[in-house]
């Protein structure tokens, strides 16, 4: 593809491949997606797979349709090249098409549309992905409902990822699909599929399929923090079991085959053993919301132990259940359902054979079109002494992560030297950093609204007695020996790694203001973000 004309602007264009001759799918993989002419950039190259090329002789015809976006003479706010390449092993794929738009939380900046033969009722779909920056979701269109909704696999039908890089990010999506079931967006019985759906984010976490099993679905998605909440007095185990399938399978074994705890307490990773539960008066999500109206509730939580942290690092795109072993009994959840309350895929708090716990994460995703403001309104309690700082800042990847020279490449993880520098860096900056003001004074709340940007990922970080500016000119390595230390939301790069922040909810945050987990009341600052309708 080639551009004539003025070369000094930026120049944003989308493209899709249509049929000729050469059917999509069998002749030819479709592909679609966007391009951003940089200024003097004149051309680029789009690749098109041409699958059983020995079988099907003679031409292959098939157009490029491309459509000017956007263009000027700075870059547009969110824009990125991408594409997207089908394969849907033979199957003919019809009316591939690819519709720019404004899809809240659409990292493609509109959706993939098409259709697909089925075999025997069901229709297989693998999509390769380049170009776009970290997704967990894909959203799909319910024509019952008229909206877009998530569509990850439930264990029958829906979507996972595939192909990941050596980062473990996820550079393919697989989609199994039924004729007129879930995830057909034409809610017909007629012989086709039709995808009408984006790649999104999501904020990262489990996924509990009947609430027996879990699944990450990408690595960020397993990355997360446990916190014991209630436990027996001692002698119990708790912790993960991998799995084969979501079923529970492991090595051909069923959970009713008589050599499955064997098999399944052969691969256990430990969360929780012989630990004391929170205290009975330490803070919970109920009295966090609960302070922004009543900032009293926190006396009662001030010094209370918030209970021991575990972390987890599930693998991508692997099923886990749950074990717990008290005495010579272990039950297994894929047996005993845990009950279970989530607040979005990033919180659970689950009840599992007398154990309590949550399972949370630690970024903040903001809802919204890609790089459009989001107002939020941000509700803050104090229980704390200190008076903190408080700062967000835009990172990279689900999990911390700063890309420094926008190659899409993650440079700087929580914990690397330099993070901490960089990340307080972005905290100033106007266009990737936010500053909020405590509550003035102790046990006292606040409310303020400040604009994000949508789709995009933010941690958080908080300074006691301190300053930004402070941090940068004594203390940029982050050492408490030698100056003041900023606290962040990502356990790595904090002091000794450990966690300052616990997650109680989608978008509810309790801090720990003294380093190293001072009181572990983790009441000293909490966060509310309510994001507003556009």
């Amino acid at each position: 593809m080639e551009r004539t004309g003025d070369l000094d602007k930026y120049v944003v264009v989308s493209y899709l491949t249509q049929d000729m001759d050469g059917k999509a799918g069998d002749r030819y993989l479709p592909v679609a997606g966007q391009l951003v002419f940089k200024p003097g950039e004149t051309k680029k190259t789009i690749k098109v797979k041409v699958p059983n090329d020995s079988i099907y002789t003679g031409d292959k015809q098939f157009a490029l349709l491309v459509s000017l976006l956007e263009e000027g003479l700075q870059p547009g706010n969110g824009e990125q090249a991408f594409s997207l390449a089908a394969d849907t092993n033979g199957s003919q794929i019809r009316n591939w098409n690819y519709l720019p738009g404004e899809s809240a939380n659409s990292l493609t900046g509109g959706v993939i549309n098409f259709s697909t033969t089925v075999n025997a009722g069901q229709a297989l779909v693998k999509l390769d992905v380049n170009g776009l920056a970290e997704f967990n979701d894909f959203g799909s269109y319910n024509p019952v409902a008229g909206n877009y909704e998530s569509l990850m696999l439930n264990g029958m039908t829906g979507a996972k990822f595939t192909n990941f890089d050596n980062e473990n990010n996820p550079q393919g999506l697989e989609l199994q699909l039924w004729d007129g079931d879930r995830g057909d967006a034409d809610g017909l019985t007629n012989g086709l599929v039709q995808t009408k759906g984006y790649l999104g984010r999501v904020i990262p976490g489990l996924i509990s399929n009947d609430n027996r099993v879990f699944w990450a679905p990408t690595s960020a998605d397993g990355q997360v923090q446990l916190r014991l909440i209630n436990s027996p007095n001692q002698n119990y185990a708790m912790g993960w079991i991998e799995v084969d399938d979501a079923n529970g399978s492991i090595d051909g074994l069923l959970p009713d085959d008589p050599s499955y705890e064997a098999a399944a307490l052969a691969r256990k990773q430990l969360i929780f053993s012989d630990q004391n539960g929170a205290s009975t008066k330490a803070l919970t999500r109920s009295l966090a919301q609960q302070s922004f109206t009543n900032v009293d509730n926190l006396i009662a939580t001030e010094s209370q132990f918030f209970g021991d942290f575990s972390n987890a690092n599930l693998e991508p795109n692997r099923y886990y259940i749950l074990y717990n072993q008290q005495g010579d009994e272990t039950t297994f959840s894929i047996d005993t359902a845990p009950i279970i309350e989530t607040d979005s895929r990033g919180y659970h708090q689950l009840n599992f054979a007398g154990i309590t716990a949550e399972i949370g994460s630690k970024t903040l995703v903001v809802p919204g079109v890609l790089g459009q403001s989001v107002t939020a309104e941000v509700s803050i309690s104090r229980a704390g002494a200190y008076d903190n700082a408080i700062a967000l800042y835009k990172v990279d990847s689900l999990t911390g992560g700063l890309d420094l020279n926008g190659d899409r490449q993650i440079d700087l993880k929580p914990g690397d030297s330099g993070y901490t520098e960089a990340a307080l860096g972005r905290a100033q900056a106007p266009l990737t950093g936010v500053s909020l003001t405590a509550p003035d004074g102790f046990f006292s709340t606040t409310q303020q609204t400040v604009n994000l940007l949508g789709n995009q990922m933010y941690g958080m970080v908080i300074i006691p007695n301190s300053t930004i500016a402070e941090v940068l000119s004594q203390n940029p390595s982050n050492d408490p020996n030698f100056g003041p230390v900023a606290l962040f939301s990502f356990n790595g790069a904090n002091p000794n790694g450990i966690s300052q922040m616990s997650r109680l909810g989608s978008n509810l945050f309790g801090f720990e203001d003294m380093v190293g987990g001072g009181d572990r009341d983790y009441n000293d600052l909490i966060l509310q973000f309510d994001f507003l309708p556009a």
